[in-house]
């Protein structure tokens, strides 16, 4: 029986139709998803710049696969009110060939042929804008074609736009090429006050804002009369994560990822987690409704399906997903959680601690479908699997003492 939620919900992974943007059109499902951040404000003043100059000039739109290049390119082309790509030819996949025949360099070449070194000086009044990742970019100007390009060439090396350091990116009076780049900003930023991640609550929040617009809130809604409705793992997900604080606590993961790993996280590999969180790859309708019979099986299914286990238990979900794992709480060594975790093993009844770690989340519920008591005296791998998601979900509540940390 196909999920009519979930199938929504699977619009924010990477393979899905969704996720491939089409600079022709911008359909209402990317209207809503779409947040406003720094380099579109910058790629904005940009473009007036180059709209006032009026002169030949093209535009690199710089970065890493999945950051949101195409994105912004299709917003601004369909839906922005100041019609700013008006007068522009819009390149979006510079890794593409036109023709069998022809490579994607081949492509590219033709495609700036008006930006050669032929070409560039004639002054025709010609825009175009390409997004183009860095490493395509690179390769094209180091290629065989890329020798007709030294203009080119020399710009991207003058201004450094491989260089891991933030460069500036602002209007360049009297030439021929300008850029914005991508990863010169950062999913967060940081401030005096810290850090700041105003995007990442934006968008992460457009998932489970309680608002008909949000198409994933109204297939929430819709799908409320499913026979698993009180026992899915996966409704049950969604409503942990629409809690702020436990969104909070996840974008603090996704930012220790990047700041301790050096790890370059996408808007695309962010969306694609959400999905991965909400819906384990296993999960089947049919198979939860026939454990949901049996206490010790559902509770089993059940805990291994919801978020804060779908984080830490699982490889190669996603490179994203593997990240995070190296940080579970549970492999750092604690003195505090030591002792819990002895105190927790020699109890014959779990349910006051299982109730007190679940308290104001959805997974609540279990308090009452299953014989959770009785469950923790005669089930020790059971037990143990309780006791790491008691522990992952208070880590997620940010319910955990805080205590130094050494890793094993």
């Amino acid at each position: 029986m196909a999920c009519s939620f979930i199938a929504e919900l699977s619009k924010l992974r990477k393979l899905s139709v969704e996720s491939v943007e089409n600079t022709n059109s911008f359909d209402d499902f990317k209207r809503y998803m779409h947040v406003l951040r720094p380099v579109e404000t910058e790629l904005r003043k940009l473009l007036v710049d180059v709209n006032d100059s009026n002169h030949k000039t093209l535009v690199l739109l710089c970065g890493s696969a999945g950051d949101g290049k195409s994105h912004l390119l299709s917003y601004l082309r369909n839906a922005d009110q100041e019609h700013l790509l008006a007068s522009y030819e819009v390149y979006n996949d510079a890794t593409e060939s036109s023709a069998p025949q022809l490579t994607s360099i081949d492509t590219l070449s033709e495609k700036l042929a008006p930006f050669n070194d032929q070409n560039y000086t004639t002054d025709d009044g010609f825009k175009m804008i390409l997004a183009i990742n860095l490493g395509t970019l690179n390769n094209f100007i180091e290629s065989e074609k890329g020798k007709n390009f030294s203009a080119l060439k020399k710009y991207v090396e003058d201004k450094e736009i491989f260089s891991s350091f933030v460069r500036d990116d602002s209007y360049q009076t009297g030439s021929v090429f300008q850029h914005i780049s991508f990863s010169d900003y950062q999913i967060f930023t940081l401030s005096e006050n810290g850090v700041e991640t105003d995007y990442l609550e934006e968008l992460i929040g457009k998932i489970f804002q309680d608002q008909e617009a949000n198409p994933f809130f109204k297939a929430f809604n819709e799908n409320s009369n499913c026979s698993l409705c009180q026992k899915c793992p996966v409704r049950h997900n969604y409503q942990f994560l629409s809690n702020p604080i436990h969104q909070k606590a996840l974008i603090k993961k996704i930012i220790e990822v990047v700041i301790k790993d050096k790890e370059i996280v996408s808007t695309r590999d962010i969306l694609n987690l959400l999905y991965d969180i909400l819906v384990h790859p296993d999960f089947d309708y049919a198979k939860m409704c026939q454990v949901a019979t049996n206490d010790t099986q559902y509770l089993s299914e059940y805990i291994r399906y919801t978020t804060p286990m779908l984080l830490y238990e699982y490889d190669d979900i996603s490179p994203l997903v593997n990240s995070i794992r190296r940080h579970d709480i549970l492999k750092i060594r604690q003195a505090d959680l030591d002792v819990d975790m002895t105190r927790f093993h020699a109890l014959e009844n779990i349910h006051d601690i299982f109730s007190s770690a679940t308290d104001g989340t959805p997974y609540a519920v279990l308090n009452d479908t299953t014989n959770i008591a009785d469950l923790g005296g005669i089930k020790a791998d059971l037990k143990k699997l309780v006791y790491r998601f008691i522990i992952r979900i208070k880590d997620l509540k940010g319910e955990l003492p805080p205590t130094k940390q050494e890793k094993l």
